[in-house]
C-alpha cells in the first residue's frame, strides 16, 4: 500500500513551506520598482506564487491520500464478486478492522480545517444545505471572494460562541486589540498568504453551533482529495462520480427516512451514526419514484433489513431504492458519500436521452423531425383521412427511431452526456479552487486570550464575560463551550487541539467566533 503522508500537526492539518524566502523575494522586487504600480504588481506576483506553493503542497497531500483511499476501495470493495453479486442488489457493510490500514480514520482524509473550507466554498457555490431534524433551512449566502471586503474579521458582527440565534451581547463590544492585529499581520506576512477572515468562515458554519446539520452537495468540487477519489472511481468504473458530505451534531439527524435514485458508497470519517435500512418497495427506482424527499415516507417501511452503528473508518454501500435513515449517537458524525447517479444510467433514461439527441442533432429526415417536434393534440378536430395520415407518419417516425436504437448507440449517447457533466465538474472545481481558503489557525495552532483582556466563565456556565479596562462584553454560550472558554480565561498559551471540548468541530467554530471578535490571538499557525 502506498504510504499515506499525514498532514502536519496533531489533527492532520496541511503544512506549508516557510514564507520567509517569498517575503525576501517580494522585498527585492519592490526595491527594483520605483513607483506604486510596480509595488502593487510585486504584491500580486507574491500572492500568486504563494497560492501556487500552497496548492502544490495540498496537491501532494491529496495525491497520497487519494492513492491510499483508491487502493482500499479497489481491493476491498470493488471486487469482481461485488459487481457480480452485490451491485444494484443489496447493501454491503465493511468494517474498519477488516479493511486494514486506511486513510478513513483519525481525521486524515478530512480535518476540521478542511471541513470549514468545504462549507465556505459550498456556501459560495450555493451547494451548502442546512438541515435540522429532517427540515431544510435557508443556507448562508456568501458572495464570491472577489466581491468581499479585504479583511473584516476584526470588525464584522457574528453570532456569539455556541449561542442560540436569538441571543446577542448585552454589553458594549470590546475594542479591537492592536497586538492581536499585529500578530495576525505577522502571520500573514510570514507564511506568504492572505488569511481568510474568521467572520467570513463563521458565516458558513455557525449554524452547526445551534444543532444544525451541514450538508455539502458536490463536495468533490470543494476539496482536492475528494475530487481525486471521485476522478479515480469515474475513470476506472463509473464514468462520473460526485461526493456529498454530511456533518451532523450529536443525537440528531439531517434527513428523514427516504430512498435515493443513486447508488452511494458511504465512508464514515468522524464519530459514529446509527443506521436502519429497509427492503426497497420499488426495485431500481427512477428519479420520479424516490420516496420521502418531498414529504413523509409513505406508510411503515416495516422491520429493517439492517440495523447497526456505522463507526469511524467503516464503509457502507447502499443501492438506489433501499429506504434508509440515520441518527447520530452521543458523538458528532461526518460521513462522505461517493455517489453514482445510476438512475441517469438506467436503460429507459438512456433511451429517452437518445431519442431526444436524434432530434436535437438533426439525425432524422426533415419531415420526421418536424413531426416529432409538433404537439400531440388529444382533442384535435381532424378528419378521418387526416387522422389516418398522422398515425401513419408517427408510426414511420417510431420505426426510424427504433432503427437507430442499439446498445452501442445508447452507450455513445450516455458517454457524450457524462463527458459534458464531467467537464462542468472540472470547471466548477477549478473555479472554487481559484482562491485560497486559509483559516487564521489550525488544530495545531497555539492561541491565548488577547492582550489586555480578562475573562470570567465557569465550567457549565451559559455565559462568558470578557473585560478590558472599564468595558465588558457578555456573551451567551451553550454549556458545551464553557470548558473551552474557561481554559482560555487562564491566559496561558495553549494548543487548540488540547483545549477541552467534547466536539472538535464545535471547538473550531467557537474559536472562529472568538477570533472574529478579536478576543483571542493566534501565536503560531
Amino acid at each position: 500500500m502506498a504510504k499515506v503522508k499525514q498532514r502536519g500537526g496533531d489533527s492532520g492539518s496541511p503544512t506549508f513551506g516557510s514564507g520567509t524566502k517569498r517575503e525576501e523575494n517580494r522585498e527585492d522586487r519592490e526595491k527594483d520598482r520605483g513607483d506604486d504600480e510596480g509595488d502593487r504588481e510585486g504584491d500580486r506576483e507574491g500572492d500568486r506564487r504563494a497560492g501556487n506553493d500552497e496548492r502544490g503542497a495540498v496537491s501532494t497531500v491529496a495525491g497520497s491520500l487519494c492513492e491510499a483511499a483508491a487502493k482500499v476501495l479497489d481491493e476491498k470493495l470493488f471486487t469482481p464478486s461485488f459487481f457480480r453479486e452485490i451491485w444494484e442488489r443489496s447493501p454491503l457493510l465493511l468494517r474498519q478492522e477488516d479493511l486494514g490500514d486506511t486513510p478513513f480514520s483519525g481525521r486524515r482524509l478530512v480535518s476540521e480545517e478542511d471541513m470549514i473550507c468545504m462549507c465556505y466554498r459550498g456556501a459560495i457555490a450555493e451547494t451548502l444545505k442546512v438541515f435540522q431534524e429532517g427540515k431544510l433551512y435557508n443556507p448562508p449566502q456568501i458572495p464570491f471572494p472577489d466581491a468581499e471586503p479585504a479583511d473584516t474579521s476584526a470588525t464584522s458582527s457574528s453570532p456569539s460562541a455556541s449561542s442560540p440565534p436569538s441571543s446577542s451581547p448585552r454589553s458594549p463590544s470590546c475594542p479591537s486589540s492592536p497586538s492581536s492585529s499585529s500578530v495576525s499581520a505577522e502571520l500573514r506576512s510570514r507564511e506568504g498568504k492572505k488569511v481568510t477572515p474568521s467572520a467570513s468562515l463563521l458565516r458558513a458554519v455557525c449554524r452547526y453551533l445551534d444543532g444544525f446539520s451541514l450538508v455539502v452537495n458536490q463536495a468533490d468540487r470543494t476539496l482536492g482529495v475528494l475530487q481525486s477519489i471521485c476522478h479515480h472511481l469515474a475513470k476506472k468504473y463509473f464514468t462520473h462520480v460526485f461526493a456529498v458530505s454530511y456533518l451532523t451534531p450529536p443525537n440528531t439527524h439531517a434527513v428523514k427516512t427516504h430512498t435515493d435514485d443513486q447508488d452511494v458508497i458511504l465512508i464514515q470519517l468522524w464519530g459514529s451514526k446509527s443506521w436502519k435500512i429497509w427492503t426497497p418497495p420499488q426495485v431500481l427506482p427512477l428519479t420520479e419514484e424516490m420516496l420521502g424527499k418531498q414529504g413523509p415516507f409513505p406508510g411503515d417501511p416495516g422491520e429493517p433489513l439492517l440495523d447497526f452503528v456505522l463507526k469511524e473508518g467503516d464503509i457502507l454501500y447502499i443501492p438506489r431504492g433501499f429506504p434508509h435513515a440515520a441518527l447520530t449517537t452521543e458523538e458528532p458524525s461526518l460521513h462522505v458519500t461517493l455517489t453514482v447517479p445510476t438512475a441517469e444510467y438506467a436503460y429507459v433514461t438512456c433511451v429517452q436521452r437518445f431519442v431526444k439527441s436524434l432530434i436535437i442533432d438533426h439525425k432524422l429526415p426533415a419531415e420526421s423531425e418536424r413531426r416529432c417536434r409538433s404537439a400531440l393534440l388529444l382533442r384535435s378536430a381532424r378528419s378521418g383521412a387526416e387522422d389516418a395520415e398522422l398515425r401513419a407518419c408517427v408510426d414511420s417516425c417510431a420505426a426510424q427511431l427504433a432503427a437507430g436504437l442499439s446498445y452501442d448507440s445508447l452507450a455513445r449517447c450516455l458517454e457524450e452526456h457524462l463527458n459534458t457533466v464531467n467537464a462542468l465538474q472540472i470547471r466548477e472545481f477549478s473555479r472554487l479552487q481559484s482562491f485560497p481558503v486559509v483559516p487564521a489557525f489550525t488544530a495545531s495552532s497555539v492561541v491565548r486570550l488577547a492582550p489586555g483582556l480578562t475573562c470570567c466563565c465557569e465550567e457549565g456556565s451559559t455565559e462568558a464575560i470578557f473585560f478590558k479596562g472599564t468595558q465588558s462584553l457578555t456573551m451567551k454560550i451553550y454549556a458545551s463551550a464553557s470548558r473551552l472558554i474557561h481554559a482560555l480565561a487562564g491566559r496561558q498559551a495553549q494548543k487548540i487541539c488540547k483545549l477541552p471540548c467534547a466536539d472538535p468541530f464545535e471547538r473550531f467554530c467557537v474559536l472562529l467566533v472568538l477570533h472574529s471578535k478579536d478576543l483571542i490571538e493566534v501565536l503560531s499557525r
